[in-house]
């Protein structure tokens, strides 16, 4: 599942990798919007490319996915958030979008998420640090507001996880620096590797 076509979360070559592995039986299946499945296909890769739009559902893997609409680089593609299930629990993954748009609500409606992993690029700096600052992504507080929203919403489950990821090596503290001062959030810092146990 890719979110949207920056070479940061798109990177043709680490694609073209895993679409080249030994052993491989079918094409690696790769699920996106269309600036995604364009550079994937302009850089003829052996993969099976499969177009997502915002309110589309799909099945990946055997887990439901419903494809949410982004706010990021909307001049030029429409990025995708997910909230995906593998029947048992919900996981919502937000990354790179500021506050969602409109329509990002009423397709997650009826859903209780077990885990949510929401970005917050800015970490703890304001809104005036960098232009993309909610316009294109969330500081710490916005991530932080967007969780409560959710919780208003009737969104999270009682003991839903929530989890802060897409943190700029530019703008936020070493890991261990931001967990003292963010240790009386909600939300928790992600880390490479990290591994969650959610549902039943």
């Amino acid at each position: 599942l890719f979110t949207h076509a920056h070479s940061d979360h798109a990177d043709v070559a680490a694609i073209g990798a895993l679409a080249g592995c030994r052993g491989r039986e079918a094409p690696l299946r790769v699920h996106g919007n269309a600036a995604t499945c364009e550079l994937l296909r302009e850089a003829k890769l052996d993969v099976e490319r499969n177009l997502l739009l915002p309110g589309d559902r799909a099945d990946v893997t055997g887990m439901e996915v419903i494809a949410l609409p982004a706010r990021h680089d909307l001049e030029n593609q429409v990025p995708l958030t997910y909230a995906i299930s593998d029947g048992t629990a919900w996981l919502l993954y937000a990354t790179d979008t500021a506050w969602p748009p409109d329509g990002w609500w009423q397709l997650l409606e009826g859903r209780k998420l077990d885990a949510v992993m929401l970005e917050a690029t800015f970490g703890l700096m304001g809104p005036d640090v960098h232009g993309d600052c909610l316009t294109n992504h969330l500081n710490w507080a916005e991530a932080e507001r967007l969780r409560e929203e959710l919780g208003r919403r009737g969104y999270l489950t009682a003991g839903c996880q929530s989890f802060a990821t897409h943190l700029s090596q530019h703008f936020v503290p070493i890991h261990e620096e931001l967990c003292l001062q963010v240790s009386d959030c909600a939300l928790r810092p992600a880390y490479d590797g990290l591994r969650v146990r959610v549902g039943q």
